[in-house]
């Protein structure tokens, strides 16, 4: 979890390159992203250059 969207950017970067040494991947098909907010903002946070929805 990320207070703000370069947080939750930053935490994702981790996760693909902790995996990626361990000679794993995330699918970027199956990772969703979630936000919980009072207004209609979107995260844009992506993985691998992929766009996480």
């Amino acid at each position: 979890m990320g207070g703000t969207g370069s947080e939750l950017q930053d935490l994702t970067n981790s996760l693909y390159e902790t995996t990626r040494a361990y000679g794993m991947e995330v699918s970027t098909k199956k990772s969703k992203i979630m936000v919980n907010s009072m207004t209609n903002t979107g995260a844009g946070i992506t993985m691998g250059g992929e766009k996480l929805v």
